[in-house]
């Protein structure tokens, strides 16, 4: 049959699904409403606007700008975790007042904020070593490209003239390094800190 068919409706015997054989094509030159799911198990092409005031699952990414991996959006994630000051890679000995930090991740791409203060400090509990912030809601990158540096502010710290916060790849962790005027570099320990330091940091790093 070739022509028009005019209807309200179109429903299969007993309300089963209308189906379009493979080779032909169910075209909507208007505006088209579905009350209930669409299912499309194959491409769908829009030529216009996409108006939804629903949710939009698309599990297995967006593609924006091409079709290749790198154009394609596989995850984003917005949520909080608890950063805190260790030494030797965990925070026995060591209490907190605040710890607090958001994130929102895109991609492989993690930006958060925190803001951890201490409020305790017990010298014979402590597991010594390298003063860390430990707590990142994602493990950095395990390669050179990973390294990051954050934005910070500290108080109650001692340190050679300069000090930085940056990421270690492959942890969780940022760790805290002083920089002489000279030029020489070492890590802060934990006779760095004292039972009231605090730090508040931004930082944007890599995982996966």
């Amino acid at each position: 049959m070739t022509g028009i068919v005019k209807t309200d409706q179109i429903q299969g015997a007993q309300g089963t699904t209308v189906t379009v054989p493979t080779g032909n094509t169910l075209a909507v030159t208007s505006n088209a409403t579905v009350g209930g799911t669409l299912g499309v198990t194959g491409n769908a092409t829009m030529g216009g606007t996409l108006v939804n005031t629903g949710l939009i699952t698309a599990s297995a990414g967006v593609a924006i700008g091409g079709t290749g991996s790198a154009n394609t959006l596989d995850d984003y994630e917005e949520g909080t975790f608890s950063p805190v000051f260790q030494t030797g890679g965990n925070s026995n000995g060591i209490g907190h007042s605040i710890s607090l930090g958001t994130y929102t991740k895109v991609g492989n791409r993690v930006i958060c904020n925190g803001f951890a203060a201490m409020n305790s400090k017990d010298g014979a509990s402590l597991t010594g070593g390298d003063v860390t912030i430990g707590g990142l809601p994602f493990t950095v990158s395990n390669a050179n490209n990973a390294y990051s540096a954050a934005g910070f502010r500290i108080q109650n710290m001692t340190f050679a003239d300069i000090v930085s916060l940056g990421t270690t790849i492959n942890t969780t962790q940022l760790n805290f390094r002083e920089i002489t005027n000279s030029g020489s570099t070492s890590n802060l320990t934990d006779g760095n800190i004292a039972s009231d330091s605090y730090v508040i940091f931004d930082i944007s790093y890599r995982t996966g």
